[in-house]
């Protein structure tokens, strides 16, 4: 399960997760990926998703107030953005311990340390869908970029995961 947050416009480069959603079935991984958000590129998206034959692999789910409990039960967190300021997605899923994979933006590097909390890849379909493969098959990486998220305290994370189990009932 793949999970991916954003407004559906072009910075937050969607077309690119479709495209390497494509390449994923092609190659026979079996993932189901959610995308949260709304947004101008809703209907292209859309059109796009339909065109390749993925309604039954890649979901757009819309706007939903709290996305805590969708990263929580994601195998992997996947942001594919062209451009970011600070990433409240990256740092969300950093938070529930969720491997991250994310593209090579300016300000990436103030968040993510490529390898240890995160995986950096090139805004490439081909290389997103490379890197999501690798973890797919890599079951011990994902283990070790959850667990040293898991190692990191942080005061933020301490403070988010009260307000998360607010919400979760916890």
């Amino acid at each position: 399960k793949l999970i991916s947050i954003g407004r559906l416009n072009y910075q937050k480069g969607f077309d690119y997760a479709v495209d390497a959603a494509k390449i994923l079935k092609d190659r026979g991984v079996d993932f189901s990926w959610f995308i949260i958000g709304t947004g101008e590129l809703k209907q292209r998206l859309k059109e796009q998703i339909h065109s390749l034959g993925l309604e039954d692999a890649v979901h757009l789910l819309g706007e939903r107030e709290n996305p805590y409990p969708y990263i929580k039960n994601a195998d992997i967190v996947v942001q594919t953005s062209r451009f970011e300021g600070k990433s409240i997605v990256l740092d969300e899923a950093k938070i529930l311990y969720k491997p991250i994979i994310t593209t090579d933006y300016v300000s990436v590097h103030d968040q993510i340390e490529n390898g240890k909390n995160g995986l950096i890849v090139a805004l490439d379909a081909q290389a997103i869908a490379d890197l999501i493969e690798k973890l797919y098959k890599n079951t011990q990486l994902c283990e070790e970029l959850s667990g040293y998220l898991e190692t990191v305290t942080d005061v933020t994370a301490t403070e988010l995961r009260k307000y998360d189990s607010c919400f979760s009932g916890i």
